[in-house]
Parts: structure tokens; sequence; C-alpha cells
């Protein structure tokens, strides 16, 4: 095989294996922003669609640009981690939800990282002891 034919599959393989993928993903990939979703018969809907939305979505301060909130919607109810910032960019807190209700442990978080409070959710209701904490 000549040297120049070598060099032309280098650069064929870099151009279809990594350079239109990655430019594929991130574009598929746009952010979803808090503003773009509607509520409607207890489901969320991206603005302009007829299909319950499921993907992240993203919330931002709207003095700072800081990100406030980052969830996720499966089928138009919020699924997964749901993880808030103050106002400053520093973590507050996480609390999972599975099919649009909180289940499991919430926590939030003094500015020092130290824990502030936690609380257990079952199906939505608060189970168990509300505890605080002094930083």
């Amino acid at each position: 095989m000549l040297a120049s034919d070598k060099m032309s599959r280098i650069k064929s393989s870099y151009w279809y294996g990594i350079v239109i993928p990655a430019v594929l993903i991130v574009s598929c990939g746009r952010e979803v922003n808090f503003k773009d979703i509607v509520e409607k018969d207890s489901l969320s809907y991206k603005i302009g669609e007829d299909k319950p939305y499921t993907g992240d979505v993203f919330e931002y301060h709207a003095d700072t640009g800081q990100l406030v909130k980052k969830f996720s919607y499966i089928g138009g109810k919020k699924d997964g981690m749901m993880v808030s910032y103050r106002k400053t960019g520093i973590f507050y807190s996480k609390v999972n939800y599975t099919q649009g209700k909180k289940n499991g442990v919430y926590q939030s978080f003094y500015d020092n990282r130290s824990l502030e409070s936690k609380v257990n959710y079952v199906n939505g209701e608060k189970q168990g002891v509300f505890e605080k904490y002094h930083s």
C-alpha cells in the first residue's frame, strides 16, 4: 500500500469515525431549559410538542446564569435524581424521583457542604423523622 493511500484512509477514518459522530451527538443533545416545559394533565411536555417529554431539563438562575436545578423526565414525569444548586453555584440538595413522585432520601447541604437536613420519601409521601443539622 502506498503512503498516500494509507494517509487517505486515516483521514477518512478520522472524519467518519470521530468528527461526524461527535457533531451528531452534540447537535442531537441540545439542552432543554425548564422554561421550555409545560404541564398538561399531570404530564410535562416540551413547548410545541404533543408527546410527553423524555430527557434532561436544566434551570438557570436569572441573575447569575448559574445552574439552579437539573432533573430528568421519562414519559412526561420526573424520574431520576434531581440536583439543585445555590445562586452561587454551590451544590444544595438532591432527591430521587420515580414516576413523578419523590422516592428515597432528600438531602440538603450548607455552603460548607456539611449536611443540613434529610428526610425519606416513599411514593411522594414523607416517611419517618425530618432531621435538621447545624453546620
